[in-house]
Order: structure tokens, then sequence, then C-alpha cells
């Protein structure tokens, strides 16, 4: 039963971690937060809504670093970050995922899966991590464009 239990709870955890807006924030200062050495980035800066974005979890830490696969999207509005519900109807696998240290993880984000209800402007992929006790969010910006 513990197999089952603790893989969910911690999926549950992860999900209810991304509730809060950040305010106050400029599009750019995001993705500079984390846990310390690592980092969260999107390939390129810019994308249309017909593309898939390309990200990066580096491990540059000395720790192993642990997540799981989801994530959410937030949108940059009038100077403060808000959570969508772009990701609501999303379903993700249960796993944890181990990073060890001078390593990278990738992984993608087909826009396509949003359809109209993602237009040009600011957003961030963000994710929860875990190494060493500590547990923070990390950040890749990123901007739509039109085609």
């Amino acid at each position: 039963m513990w197999k089952t239990l603790v893989p969910v709870a911690i999926g549950i955890l992860l999900l209810t971690a991304f509730a809060a807006p950040v305010s106050g924030a400029s599009h750019e200062a995001a993705s500079q937060t984390g846990l310390e050495g690592v980092s969260f980035k999107a390939d390129q800066t810019v994308y249309s809504l017909d593309e898939t974005v390309d990200l990066s979890l580096r491990n540059g830490s000395s720790d192993d670093v642990f997540f799981g696969t989801p994530y959410v999207i937030e949108v940059f509005k009038d100077g403060t970050w808000y959570p969508t519900s772009l990701t609501d109807d999303l379903m993700f696998t249960q796993q944890i995922i181990t990073l060890p240290p001078g390593e990278t993880y990738r992984t993608s984000v087909d826009l396509q899966l949003f359809g109209d209800r993602m237009s040009p402007g600011w957003y961030k992929i963000v994710k929860q991590v875990r190494a060493d006790e500590e547990s923070k969010k990390v950040e890749a910006v990123f901007r739509v464009v039109e085609k």
C-alpha cells in the first residue's frame, strides 16, 4: 500500500505547491530562482504558438536533485505572474526523477496542446525540485508570439 500511497502523496504536494502568484516581479528575474546551482531554462526566448518549448534542467549543485514530471504554466500580466489553467486537464505520470550532480535533464512542452487558450505574451513553466531537505520552484521563462 505504501508503494502506491507515497507517489500519490508526493504528486499531490507537487501540484498544490504552485497556487500562489508572484507579484512585483519582472519576467526576466523569474529564471534566477531555484536551488543553489540548479537552473531551469528554455532553449530559446521566443516561440510561436505552433512550436515546442525545449527545456533543460541542469544540476550544478553537489547533491542529487529530485523532481517529478508535473509542471504548471504562469503568465505575466501587468507586472505580476499569475497561475493559468493551461495544465489543469493534463495528466502526468507519478514518478520521481533523480538528477545527479553535473547532469542535465531534457524535456519539452508542445504549445499546440493549449490551442487557442494561449495567447501572445510572457510565460513561465514552473517545476518543484527537491535536494538535501530543501524544496523550491524552478522556472523557465519564455515569450509566445504570433506565427
